[in-house]
């Protein structure tokens, strides 16, 4: 997929697919809905995977293929960490993707995987190509050394795309505005 449809297509996913409701400043209460009501056992799967793997989930969601859309699998969880830091982050991530990919691992290729991360008043989404995780996980089980492993995982982590949303104002922020607020001194 090209680079540059990335940042309006993960915006038009999340924008039409999150409706996200706080009951309370501390987002204990958090309510998250991604894409359309499904019956797919997978959701369920998924939600008992992260479970198990000590992660607080608050949603897992399909939003199929539409006009201008991939299709996409989510799953919004609490933040593992006190302060977001690329590695933590990063980990979070990959962790969560893991157990998507083992689920789903023989969609589309275009299928859009999200790990949303409820950070404080924000939820941090990290999304990559199911495509691309496919493309990763061959690359690493072909390497010959760590330097081909190493590469592979540079060529992944250049595909995945970020965004924050301010859950009281439901909207997206940037991101620079978000460092800059929350880790300048």
């Amino acid at each position: 997929m090209d680079r540059r449809a990335w940042k309006p297509l993960a915006v038009l996913v999340l924008a039409l697919a999150f409706v996200l409701v706080a009951s309370s400043k501390t987002y204990a209460q958090l309510t998250v809905k991604f894409g359309e009501r499904t019956e797919d056992p997978r959701v369920g799967q998924i939600k008992a995977e992260l479970e198990k793997a000590g992660f607080k989930v608050f949603e897992v969601g399909f939003a199929s293929e539409r006009p201008n859309r991939a299709p996409a699998w989510a799953a919004v969880t609490a933040a593992t960490y006190a302060t977001p830091t690329q590695e933590a982050m990063l980990k979070q991530a990959f962790n969560v993707w893991d157990v998507l990919y083992k689920a789903v691992s023989k969609d589309n290729p275009k299928t859009i995987l999200f790990s949303g991360q409820v950070w404080t008043k924000y939820m941090l989404v990290l999304a990559m190509a199911l495509g691309d995780a496919t493309a990763f996980v061959s690359s690493v089980g072909a390497a010959k050394s760590e330097d081909e492993k190493t590469q592979a995982l540079r060529t992944l982590v250049r595909q995945i795309r970020f965004e924050v949303m301010d859950l009281e104002r439901q909207q997206f922020v940037d991101r620079k505005d978000f460092i800059n607020k929350n880790f300048s001194k």
